[in-house]
């Protein structure tokens, strides 16, 4: 989709840390150098940096936070919240890729929750999403799906709203 800005149109603004990356927090991941990928407006990682964790965010669609110095580094910690669910399968792969040379220690999430899918909404399947009534895609991740798109993963949150997984 040429143009397609998926930051305008589906990042949100937080009030205290998503659930992934509060899970995360509470489990006592996050060591070392970390770089929350896909960051959005920066709000959990500017919160876990006043937590004392060494993190940076990264997000290549919101000008703010798109320094490219920041890719040229490997993390001992890489997050990517929320990304996957608005972006066509072609860039999937290569957000795939381009975060495997960043770390070994790899945490995504994703939305589960199919039930969420509106009577406006249409299926494009060339992008294996939906596209919304705001022009934002969205995909919805069953356990088959991410095994498809990720590969084996260790499960930290499986259930009906969110995947939370490290990559094997």
């Amino acid at each position: 989709m040429k143009n397609y800005n998926p930051f305008k149109l589906t990042a949100l603004k937080r009030k205290s840390l998503s659930v992934p990356m509060r899970e995360l927090l509470n489990r006592g991941i996050f060591k070392g150098n970390c770089i929350d990928f896909a960051c959005g407006y920066g709000d959990d990682f500017k919160f876990l940096i006043h937590k004392d964790i060494n993190i940076v965010g990264y997000d290549k669609y919101n000008l703010e936070f798109k320094n490219d110095n920041s890719l040229k580094d490997t993390y001992d910690i890489l997050t990517c919240n929320y990304c996957f669910n608005v972006i066509p399968k072609q860039e999937h792969d290569e957000l795939l890729d381009q975060i495997k040379k960043l770390s070994r220690n790899i945490y995504i999430s994703v939305r589960s929750d199919s039930k969420s899918i509106k009577y406006t909404w249409k299926y494009i399947k060339e992008y294996d999403c939906w596209l919304t009534s705001k022009g934002s895609l969205q995909r919805f991740y069953s356990e088959d799906t991410v095994k498809e798109y990720f590969g084996e993963v260790e499960y930290l949150i499986n259930n009906s709203n969110l995947k939370l997984f490290k990559l094997k």
